[in-house]
């Protein structure tokens, strides 16, 4: 969805139908994945004829790891590597593996914004632009 906005963010506002229709993902789902992003600021709506939603911060200032953590409250594959208590720290040989494997998908996906998603999108020709509005005088 906010690849999809930063694509078309020239036109003016997105229109989750529009997104729906392009990303193949329900209207109904991304509603709700509307409010969080928008509660978070990463998204603003706009009510109205020409409403809808843009970005609420530079696409360049949003990674995918913000996304991620406030969609599914944070990015760490196991209990031990979110630094909680586990009963069995001192004699689990998994423990470190997690952490390192937590730091690593950290690292990805807190150095990847969603203006470079976009910007791959439009490397690999995978978005052509669509009802993007004409105007005739």
């Amino acid at each position: 969805m906010m690849v999809d906005m930063t694509l078309y963010e020239a036109y003016g506002n997105v229109k989750i139908k529009d997104i729906s229709k392009r990303q193949d993902i329900s209207v109904k789902y991304l509603e709700q994945i509307i409010t969080a992003l928008s509660k978070a600021g990463y998204v603003r709506g706009e009510r109205g004829p020409q409403g809808g939603y843009r970005l609420g911060m530079d696409p360049h200032e949003i990674t995918a790891g913000m996304i991620v953590r406030l969609m599914e409250g944070g990015t760490a594959p196991a209990p031990c590597a979110k630094g909680e208590d586990c009963p069995r720290a001192s004699e689990c040989v998994t423990s470190d593996l997690w952490k390192r494997v937590s730091a690593a998908v950290d690292e990805i996906l807190d150095g990847t914004t969603i203006a470079d998603l976009a910007d791959e999108a439009r490397r690999q020709n995978l978005v052509t632009i669509v009802d993007a509005p004409e105007y005739y005088i």
